[in-house]
């Protein structure tokens, strides 16, 4: 009976700092859902004061952009980085996939961010600039398709990081941080 409790108590140990916590299906079950974009971080996370007055970090889903931060300085991550910024101190709405997760291993909101007055979020912005591809970094499924459409067009317009001049090393997904992306949920 004892070493029957252990091994469920040391897996969840383990578990733990690689979890990601679980949504309700209610899209406001996740967290807040207005705020201010109040600082970039880089061109996929954000700091957003809430109607609170609280302040959360917010990683955009189905969204990587070129690193800007720790050090690294990947080719157009200061073009997705600007674009990001040009939403600072604007309202926005944040949305969460349903039964998706609510935040990283990091303690980010993994959201849909839309500026106030806006159809398209700054996520799909982003990858149909091409200032950033699509990465799966929840179990966020329903706008894979959608966003996978965005980055195609944006590849075959050789928009951004996907033109050869802008980038001449090209798109080199070995170095932007493969591994990170398009987990599959289990």
């Amino acid at each position: 009976m004892r070493s029957s409790m252990i091994i469920p108590i040391c897996m969840s140990l383990f578990a733990t700092p690689f979890a990601v916590s679980g949504c309700g299906g209610d899209d406001d079950a996740c967290g807040p859902t207005k705020g201010e974009i109040t600082e970039v971080t880089d061109g996929d996370t954000i700091k957003v004061t809430t109607e609170d007055e609280e302040t959360i970090t917010v990683r955009l889903l189905l969204t990587d952009t070129p690193e800007t931060t720790k050090g690294k300085e990947e080719c157009y991550g200061q073009k997705a980085k600007a674009l990001t910024k040009s939403f600072l101190f604007k309202r926005v709405k944040l949305s969460y996939e349903s039964g998706d997760s609510c935040t990283d291993m990091y303690g980010r909101y993994l959201a849909y961010v839309t500026p106030a007055g806006e159809s398209q979020s700054i996520n799909e912005q982003l990858v149909a600039g091409g200032f950033a591809r699509v990465c799966r970094i929840g179990c966020d499924e329903s706008k894979y398709d959608e966003f996978a459409d965005l980055e195609a067009a944006a590849q075959e317009s050789e928009l951004g990081l996907w033109n050869t001049e802008t980038c001449p090393d090209g798109y080199n997904l070995a170095s932007w941080g493969a591994s990170g992306c398009n987990r599959k949920c289990k």
